[in-house]
């Protein structure tokens, strides 16, 4: 008797939890790409490409790179061992890198870069932007946010900034350089965003 009440309950409990539920689809516009029936130009990702030894000491010890960028002679490494940037010459010499700190100029835990503009902009903690010379001198802090952002990406109109989704939030936001304001907003409002 015991037995067919554990089977029994066992088996509401299984056929209850294998119910369909209605799949919410926010209003996206779904964009499909038939890639059978494309032409694809057999070009090269770059144009020029040349392999640089980066100099490794105690200071520059790298591992587990998340992001490569070159700009004016530099190269920008993003480590997510040691979550700074390291700021290598053309040929690989390391120059220095960002310092870990909650002071003026240092970083807690950089999460992205880019270069806009002789500019580096460091996304730290999420939810900081940050700018430093190209030398990696800081400059000031530009940007908090109350929400966290995963990656910041450049273009012409200004800079984007992609939520990493941990609240199920999925924004991306374009502050416009020109104006100094937010002037793009993708998916869902952001409450209480200071811009």
């Amino acid at each position: 008797m015991k037995l067919l009440v554990y089977l029994l309950m066992f088996s509401s409990f299984f056929l209850l939890s294998c119910t369909n539920s209605q799949n919410v689809k926010p209003d996206i516009q779904e964009i499909i790409v038939d890639v059978d029936n494309m032409a694809i130009e057999n070009v090269s990702a770059f144009k020029q490409f040349r392999f640089v030894n980066l100099e490794f000491g105690d200071e520059s010890m790298l591992s587990d790179i998340a992001k490569v960028v070159c700009c004016k002679n530099r190269i920008y490494v993003l480590s997510t061992e040691e979550p700074t940037v390291f700021i290598f010459d053309a040929m690989g010499k390391y120059e220095k890198k960002l310092r870990k700190g909650q002071g003026p100029g240092e970083v807690v835990f950089v999460s992205d870069l880019g270069v806009y503009n002789d500019t580096l902009y460091v996304l730290d903690s999420y939810r900081k932007i940050k700018l430093y010379d190209l030398a990696g001198n800081y400059i000031k802090d530009k940007q908090t946010f109350e929400q966290p952002f995963f990656s910041v990406a450049f273009a012409s109109d200004g800079m984007y900034l992609f939520d990493p989704n941990i609240n199920k939030n999925q924004i991306i936001i374009c502050i416009s350089f020109q104006k100094r304001e937010k002037i793009k907003l993708f998916y869902r409002k952001i409450n209480g965003l200071t811009m």
